[in-house]
């Protein structure tokens, strides 16, 4: 059985903004949140969050681009599980990446 492949489609970014919508609404009503905070300072922070996945998500598509497919963004590829969760599998790939060039960056290395 192949596994099948598809480009990116919008369906994948508006499942992005309900995985950031969802995540927001756990964080603010798990959160003790000061009483100083109205109403519209919550919304703020409920926007916010809910925008992190399609950030990450649309980096990810970036930096895939840029160094797998020549900046050809059509040829960008991946299961739908993986789109669905892409700003996920994005930020644990900069993060692996930025630790790698931290810790490389960091070793000393001694010349003979």
């Amino acid at each position: 059985m192949e596994a099948t492949t598809n480009k990116f489609q919008w369906k994948y970014a508006l499942s992005w903004l309900i995985m950031g919508a969802v995540a927001a609404l756990i964080i603010l009503i798990s959160a003790k949140m000061p009483k100083e905070i109205d109403l519209v300072g919550k919304f703020g922070i409920f926007l916010a969050i809910s925008l992190v996945p399609p950030i990450y998500g649309f980096l990810g598509m970036f930096f895939d681009a840029w160094f797998s497919h020549q900046w050809r963004f059509n040829e960008i590829e991946h299961s739908p599980l993986v789109w669905y969760v892409y700003p996920i599998v994005a930020l644990v790939h900069l993060m692996f990446a930025f630790f790698i060039g931290i810790a490389i960056a960091a070793w000393p290395f001694k010349g003979k």
